[in-house]
């Protein structure tokens, strides 16, 4: 099912661009990344947050229904500010101006999307059961896609497949949800305590959003559609290189999380054949990427997008820069307890991004794109900089915990 999420897409992506067209694929690519973020703010966290709470509460008599109703209530209030915000900033913004219905529906995608269920099954460990939705929905969506969209016109239909997946699977949640609950109205002042709890995940989250999926929000806000479309051509089979670590990461936060603290020596051993092997598998994506660039852009996008080949050789260094970073921050900073300095340096390198990427869309116009991925990788190398920094100062990273010899 988690492979399924990003497979999916790479099979349905070189169909819908070929289907729509150079142009139009860029105007879909740019709506598609407003809407990511719209998801990010009705989710809000509760992924995290909620299954948290889920999770410990389950046994508590009307708590599963309390927390239930009040992540639902915080979500059509958040699902609201998405819909509030779309309308103000629409006349305001040329490709949501030129395409309304593009624009709308989207939006609904997105919201659904936001409105899921996954927090609540997780917290309650229904993981088939949780596998079986993950996998529905990018299949109704894939089936739909390829039996609607078929005509540059039809960009509309791509995100009333999804709106359409989400709506399926969403149905089938609710439906589910009820054999473990009943429906309890929400009372303001839980919600209000959902929201202040799920604050910092969320944070997290949209800040994360800015160093990838952001930039082609930028790069379509002063660049052209054909620009737009090489980027995101690019930026998509990037993102899910950026995946290829994650089930690894799942898995290993656990036991890095218990070693810190009671088997530290241990922990620092793990640690760091953890990098060797997390460096190894990134170099080899690496080189792959740039020895086979050219033939995956053609075959998957055709000639047209043969720009996005020096694009995605620069952002086939992410696996590399990635990786470490996340042995650093999510499998070091975080189990020792430094989520606060790991979110502020989140936070921060997101806004250096966007002003960076902007600066250099207004300052090379012509070489937008290129510069934007060169942004991209740099400002990720300044972010594994800074975690070491932060590490060293405190001598808290492995290597300093190695020569001393520390011990649990």
């Amino acid at each position: 099912a988690h492979f399924a999420r990003y497979l999916f897409p790479l099979i349905t992506i070189p169909y819908v661009v070929r289907k729509l067209g150079v142009t139009r694929w860029g105007d879909v690519a740019f709506i598609q990344v407003y809407g990511a973020y719209l998801f990010i703010v009705v989710e809000f966290g509760f992924n995290l947050s909620a299954t948290r709470e889920v999770s410990r509460s389950r046994n508590v008599p009307g708590e599963l229904e309390r927390i239930f109703g009040s992540v639902l209530g915080a979500k059509s209030l958040l699902a609201l500010l998405a819909v509030g915000l779309t309308a103000l900033l629409q006349p305001h913004i040329l490709r949501f101006r030129e395409n309304p219905m593009l624009l709308w529906i989207a939006v609904s995608a997105s919201i659904l999307e936001g409105f899921g269920l996954q927090w609540f099954f997780q917290g309650l460990e229904r993981i088939r059961l949780l596998a079986v939705l993950n996998l529905l929905n990018p299949l109704v969506a894939t089936v739909a896609i390829f039996l609607f969209v078929k005509a540059p016109q039809d960009g509309w239909k791509l995100f009333a497949c999804y709106a359409f997946a989400q709506s399926f699977s969403l149905t089938i949640s609710f439906l589910l949800s009820f054999r473990h609950l009943r429906w309890r109205f929400p009372e303001k002042a839980f919600i209000v305590e959902h929201l202040r709890k799920s604050f910092s995940f969320f944070v997290v989250r949209i800040s994360s959003m800015l160093y990838f999926s952001g930039n082609t929000f930028i790069l379509g806000m002063w660049g052209t559609p054909l620009q737009i479309a090489h980027f995101a051509a690019a930026e998509k089979l990037a993102s899910n290189l950026r995946m290829i670590l994650r089930p690894a990461i799942e898995t290993l936060f656990p036991r890095m999380s218990y070693s810190v603290v009671h088997e530290r020596r241990a922990a620092v051993s793990l640690s760091l054949r953890i990098l060797v092997a997390f460096v190894g598998i990134g170099v080899l994506c690496t080189i792959a990427i740039d020895l086979l660039a050219p033939l995956v852009v053609g075959i998957l996008f055709g000639a047209e997008f043969r720009p996005a080949v020096p694009i995605l050789r620069i952002l086939g260094l992410f696996p590399l820069v990635i990786g470490v970073n996340h042995f650093l921050g999510s499998l070091w900073m975080v189990p020792l307890g430094l989520e606060r300095a790991f979110s502020r340096v989140l936070m921060v390198m997101g806004v250096v991004n966007c002003v960076a990427s902007i600066a250099v869309v207004k300052g090379w116009p012509t070489d937008a794109p290129v510069a934007i991925a060169w942004v991209i990788i740099g400002v990720q190398v300044a972010i594994g900089i800074t975690f070491f920094a932060i590490l060293r100062i405190r001598r808290l990273d492995p290597f300093s915990l190695a020569q001393r010899g520390i011990e649990a």
